[in-house]
């Protein structure tokens, strides 16, 4: 390599000062080098030299000029080409910053808003070539390089010029056109690909982005492309779970067998990819914020019905029972103690799932999450208020005797749930209980521990076997997952029909879930419908 970079030096050395190699690969050496003429920094590949003698400069150049007129915000320019010492190179911007397969070979997966964000920028820059005629033949983590945030897809055109230099024939040259993790299948074969090809691989790379692995692997080229033919996508949603449906059904759609039946054009694919999962993460920040002020206003409505109630049923009556004589439950969400933000929808659903198993016993009285943190909030919101502070709080507003709060933690493969149930009578008393389960099916886990709290609950209370209410919940964790995404479009940014759409699909997948279709019913009357109760029913 040494005798590479001093070749490279001497016949440069008018036009550029090479610094040293900062990178390899299978086919180029990639120097970082001074541009003289623009005082600028630049990367200069150069192809192996036995690759080199294989293709015939000429050709390649000739080949490569086409992809150096392509113009994009993410593609990284080709800014320069030649031969030097019969080694053909190209020279394009250097970006400080690091590739897609560097990052993600560092973190393992990526955060699912961040990996659409990158997939989006490169199926916008890919439209753009596409339209363009220019195919990249070799898009795969290692060709993205993030840079300020944003992706620049890198050796476009290359894999072109490398195929038409060699006339076709790579098997005579040694030369691999295209990486088999992330080819397409037609690519694999020799036939004539188009944009449909680039497509199958960003759907690949947005794969293993999210999963934290390629969707085929295996130990030789030959294995893992013999995977690829069965046409068969592993399913994403087993490695993870917080994934919708619908984002799976998009990338098993863009890594389609037949190119037929992938995406038409790329655009179409990044339409795909917004809808509906990064429309959701875009507008989280002004939901979370639509969210709090939707508390505090049902904080103050309960604890207004409820003072209300209490004038009304003591002056007609003379102090007749009330819903606020009943003892009471205020649940909080759970917390996820991972630190990965991918679990915060399990912990969601866990306290979705205790609130409405807890909801359905007649003899007590449930206070939401949301409105115990709403009046929580509205005590005193700018002093951080002690454990045993909180409990008489809550004590003293809604009567609670129990607060149930809970956490989450992964560890490995398995989910570990703590559920606390914190007595507030008289003396701050807790009760702990635990239950564990697999990422991939965490619904076990938590009717576990939904189990052992109305045991707990009820002992408290001396209720008997009414602790077992024929709650009309689903195991199914996808089901779940809907009214999850339910719970959050409803009531923010004019988002209530997608709210909908969402109890409508965790019908569909199960259709026994009676608390979407109670919860659809209860919505289509607050928006002034009264069906459509057929569809639900």
């Amino acid at each position: 390599m040494p005798v590479l970079t001093e070749r490279l030096k001497s016949a440069l050395i008018d036009r550029y000062a090479v610094e040293r190699a900062i990178g390899r690969g299978g086919m180029a050496v990639v120097y970082l080098a001074e541009d003289l003429k623009h005082d600028r920094k630049v990367a200069i590949k150069v192809l192996h030299p036995e690759l080199a003698a294989a293709v015939g400069g000429d050709r390649f150049l000739r080949e490569i000029q086409i992809a150096a007129k392509l113009e994009h915000p993410h593609i990284l320019a080709l800014i320069d080409s030649g031969e030097a010492d019969d080694l053909p190179y190209y020279v394009m911007p250097y970006v400080e910053g690091e590739s897609l397969k560097e990052r993600m070979e560092r973190e393992g997966p990526l955060p699912i808003d961040e990996a659409l964000g990158i997939a989006m920028e490169v199926a916008d820059a890919l439209d753009y070539a596409h339209r363009q005629g220019v195919v990249h033949r070799d898009i795969k983590p290692g060709n993205i390089l993030l840079a300020e945030k944003h992706a620049r897809i890198a050796d476009f055109g290359v894999a072109r010029a490398l195929g038409a230099a060699t006339e076709g024939d790579a098997t005579a040259t040694g030369l691999a056109v295209g990486t088999p993790k992330y080819m397409s299948p037609e690519q694999a074969a020799g036939r004539e690909v188009d944009g449909r090809s680039d497509i199958y691989a960003l759907g690949c790379v947005l794969y293993e982005m999210l999963a934290g692995e390629a969707p085929f692997d295996g130990p030789t080229p030959v294995a893992i492309l013999a995977r690829k033919a069965t046409g068969d996508v592993p399913e994403i949603r087993t490695r993870r779970r917080t994934l919708s449906p619908e984002l799976e059904r998009v990338i098993s759609r863009a890594m389609a067998l037949e190119p037929v039946d992938r995406y038409a054009t790329a655009q179409d694919f990044k339409r795909a990819l917004e809808r509906p999962e990064t429309e959701r993460r875009r507008r989280r920040g002004r939901k979370r914020v639509y969210r709090r002020v939707a508390d505090m206003a049902v904080a103050v409505l309960l604890l207004g019905a409820g003072v209300w109630l209490a004038l009304q049923f003591t002056g007609r009556t003379g102090g007749a029972s009330t819903e606020f004589d009943l003892p009471a439950v205020a649940v909080f969400p759970f917390e996820n103690l991972s630190g990965d933000a991918a679990l915060d929808r399990i912990g969601r659903i866990a306290t979705y799932v205790l609130s409405g198993a807890l909801e359905e016993i007649d003899s007590i009285r449930v206070v939401s999450a949301s409105a115990a943190q709403g009046i929580l909030a509205a005590v005193e919101p700018t002093e951080r208020l002690s454990g045993p502070e909180v409990m008489r709080e809550l004590r003293d507003h809604t009567l609670a005797a129990v607060v149930l709060e809970g956490s989450l933690v992964r560890r490995a493969d398995t989910l570990l749930f703590e559920a606390r149930l914190i007595y507030t009578e008289r003396a701050v008393l807790f009760e702990g209980l635990t239950a564990s389960g697999a990422v991939a099916d965490p619904m076990a886990g938590i009717h576990v521990l939904r189990q052992a709290v109305l045991v707990a609950v009820a002992t408290r209370f001396n209720l008997g076997e009414q602790y077992a209410p024929s709650y009309g919940q689903t195991v199914s964790y996808e089901a779940w997952e809907h009214l999850s995404y339910a719970r959050e479009l409803w009531g923010a940014d004019a988002s209530e029909r997608r709210a909908l759409e969402q109890l409508y699909r965790a019908i569909e997948t199960d259709s026994t879930f009676d608390a979407a279709r109670g919860l659809a019913m209860i919505w289509h009357v607050n928006l002034g419908e009264f069906g459509p109760a057929d569809s639900i029913a």
